[in-house]
């Protein structure tokens, strides 16, 4: 996802050697039928049971491993897709 269009010209002025102007590789997305956007988020569902479940199991961990670290595995960053922006994506 490149979310300027320099960063585009200077990606193919690099890979393959072509210059563009701004406004030309503008018109060139548009024709190969890309869009400027911001994508829509979609909230996380969750179940308050659930979540009220984990906040009490977390309570108590907390209080039983003293000065042991707690770590959390997961595979997203807490913070990741929480900041949308605008970018250049393929329309549809």
């Amino acid at each position: 996802l490149f979310h300027h269009t320099h960063e585009i010209v200077a990606y193919v002025a690099q890979l393959w050697n072509i210059t563009f102007s701004i406004p030309g590789m503008n018109k060139w997305l548009h024709r190969q039928g890309f869009s400027y956007k911001k994508p829509c988020g979609v909230p996380h569902k969750f179940e308050a049971e659930k979540q009220r479940q984990f906040i009490e199991y977390y309570e108590n961990l907390k209080v039983t491993a003293k000065d042991e670290p707690i770590l959390f595995l997961d595979a997203v960053h807490p913070t990741q897709g929480t900041k949308l922006s605008y970018g250049w994506m393929r329309k549809g």
